[in-house]
């Protein structure tokens, strides 16, 4: 956990998109209650039948319905290339990451699809949120483990 806001801190104070499936629940709570980080991905969901009502929950939810369209905004971010990948890790997972028997685009037998995954969230931020990303930073270079110095 101290990674994450360590990280966060790096970028600036970046803004984050936790996954509120499983553990990624326990991570958002301690975000919030334990290390204050405020800089975090809130859905909106209207509810269907009343179309009035508007409920704001913390992270991105992966269900059936949101998972394919977190998958084409991936897919629409690698094809316009505005996500630059320096990871041979999540270029090796795109590589295996296929259309199985039923349909599903996931990661192939014996292969794994976090990275992608991830990079799906960090493609959906600016693509489907009101959050914008800032400039690149022309200023001189900072060491990151400024920030583990403490630790």
């Amino acid at each position: 956990m101290i990674l994450v806001v360590f990280n966060g801190q790096y970028y600036n104070e970046g803004f984050l998109c936790v996954e509120r499936n499983n553990h990624g629940l326990f991570t958002l709570r301690s975000l919030l209650d334990k290390h204050g980080w405020h800089q975090l991905y809130f859905e909106t969901r209207v509810d269907e039948r009343s179309s009035q009502k508007r409920t704001k929950r913390v992270g991105f939810l992966t269900t059936l319905k949101s998972r394919p369209l977190l998958i084409d905004t991936l897919k629409e971010s690698l094809r316009d290339e505005s996500l630059l990948i320096h990871c041979d890790q999540t270029l090796d997972e795109l590589q295996t990451f296929v259309v199985t028997a039923t349909g599903r685009l996931e990661a192939a037998s014996g292969s794994h699809d976090d990275s992608v995954m991830a990079l799906g969230l960090a493609a959906w931020i600016p693509a489907r949120s009101m959050f914008k990303p800032q400039a690149v930073y022309d200023g001189a270079p900072v060491s990151r483990y400024q920030y583990f110095e403490a630790v």
